[in-house]
């Protein structure tokens, strides 16, 4: 029944969100026509600077979208006047609950999927264009994304072991993050299903008011971490380091970045290890707490008069 009942909730979020989706990714090639038939280097700089800043609205808006239509489904259908209906359904509470918790972080990952492809295509277009931009001579867009490819490959060498932890850490929050959002949302609206009056502000004002809390915790981690990584920027540069000696290219040497990542790179990630760690402790804390709890008072204590 499980799957039934994912089915269902996938249609009626497949409704909308794709329209959601199509938008950004319109919005994404548009970005990519107007820096690829810009040739004026300073209207191209300006233009871009101004046009990123909108696309990163575009990019959140696609994110928050998903997030408010997710909200709006998970309450229209368990704790408005439909979740009568919901609960006299011949399936358990709990799979009522999971289902749209899955089908939450489902939606989530195809969000971070479109949101993805709309940063990846300007940027794509913009190594493209960075020659033009700087006044490079004789260095193609192959070079640039070579001199790229090189520069993380030397990073990837010096560090192996830190980066792959990096990457596995990050890996296991992206799939934390996923459940995160649906999990704390449907416990808020447990929690505030038996108010007498505006049930939906209370729930997403618990909402974001977790959120925030989670937020701050994570601000004050990572300003803690970027006082580590200052101290260790400042004694990299006053060790004189300078790419001063090599002017006739718009790329500096790879081999002077690999001297920057032998040297602070190395103490940067074990502060990245640090920080990520951390977070995905709170998340994971945070999410497996409001899926129990959603559980819990869905099952012993739902009251829908």
């Amino acid at each position: 029944m499980l799957g039934k009942l994912m089915k269902y909730d996938m249609r009626y979020m497949a409704r909308v969100l794709p329209w959601i989706y199509a938008g950004g990714l319109l919005i994404s090639a548009l970005l990519c026509g107007v820096i690829f038939l810009i040739d004026n280097e300073l209207v191209l700089l300006f233009g871009v600077n101004f046009a990123s800043f909108l696309f990163i609205v575009a990019v959140e808006a696609v994110s928050i979208c998903s997030t408010v239509f997710m909200i709006v489904r998970i309450y229209r259908n368990m704790y408005s006047d439909e979740g009568y209906l919901t609960f006299t359904l011949p399936v358990k509470t709990s799979e009522i609950v999971n289902s749209k918790i899955i089908t939450g972080a489902i939606w989530t990952l195809i969000s971070y999927v479109v949101a993805a492809l709309m940063v990846t295509g300007p940027v794509l277009t913009m190594i493209y264009k960075v020659p033009q931009i700087f006044g490079g001579e004789g260095v193609t867009p192959l070079q640039v994304l070579d001199y790229i490819i090189t520069f993380f490959v030397e990073i990837i060498r010096a560090n192996s072991v830190r980066v792959i932890t990096v990457i596995a850490l990050v890996a296991l929050l992206a799939i934390v993050t996923l459940f995160y959002g649906p999990a704390l949302y449907t416990f808020c609206a447990s929690a505030t299903h038996k108010a007498k009056k505006a049930r939906v502000f209370a729930s997403i004002g618990m909402f974001a008011g977790i959120s925030y809390g989670v937020g701050v915790v994570i601000s004050v981690i990572s300003t803690i971490v970027n006082i580590f990584g200052f101290s260790d920027i400042d004694t990299y540069m006053q060790g004189g380091v300078s790419f001063s000696s090599h002017t006739d290219s718009i790329l500096p040497p790879v081999g002077g970045i690999e001297e920057f990542a032998s040297s602070l790179f190395s103490r940067q990630l074990d502060l990245a290890i640090l920080m990520l760690l951390t977070v995905l402790l709170i998340y994971v804390a945070v999410t497996v707490f409001s899926w129990i709890m959603a559980l819990r008072i869905t099952d012993k204590k739902l009251n829908l008069n």
